[in-house]
């Protein structure tokens, strides 16, 4: 069974005065493992990290989303940009 680790949590933004406190349960292999590979030394920090992260992947646009809205030029060449 896996062991879970309380751990408190600031939710930081540009704006200093936008503070959060959250207490959380994490999962103690994860968040090791992520540390691990991040090379981030803290919790808090690596939490921040993936916060922003988040945010930054669900304001990129869906490729699969464009579907159908681009036009190309009839002369466009693809190929040519390949090389």
């Amino acid at each position: 069974m896996l062991e879970f680790l309380e751990s408190y949590v600031y939710a930081h933004t540009q704006d200093e005065e936008c503070k959060m406190r959250t207490n959380v349960v994490l999962d103690e292999k994860l968040v090791k493992e992520a540390l691990e590979l991040s090379g981030i030394k803290t919790k808090k920090e690596l939490i921040h990290k993936a916060l922003i992260e988040f945010v930054k992947n669900k304001k990129r646009k869906n490729l699969l989303d464009l579907c159908g809205k681009i036009e190309f030029k009839k002369d466009y060449d693809y190929q040519s940009m390949r090389n």
